[in-house]
């Protein structure tokens, strides 16, 4: 997000990001000197095999060339 993002906004979404494990990446809005400063890093989490089946069930009744390209 750009740093000019209001203090408020910035604290809110910082917030969500830390409950979430999502990171948080703040910049100047300058083209040619962006300056990055991250505010939270991102968490490193692994899916729960029961909805990763859910989904990929749910792709192949919805479209099986999708799901045989993916997947084999």
């Amino acid at each position: 997000m750009p740093t000019n993002l209001a203090d408020e906004d910035q604290s809110r979404l910082e917030s969500l990001c830390m409950l979430f494990g999502v990171g948080f990446v703040l910049f100047h809005v300058d083209k040619n000197n962006p300056r990055f400063s991250i505010r939270v890093r991102a968490q490193r989490f692994f899916p729960a095999m029961f909805y990763v089946n859910e989904f990929a069930e749910r792709l192949k009744l919805h479209d099986a060339k999708v799901f045989q390209s993916l997947f084999g």
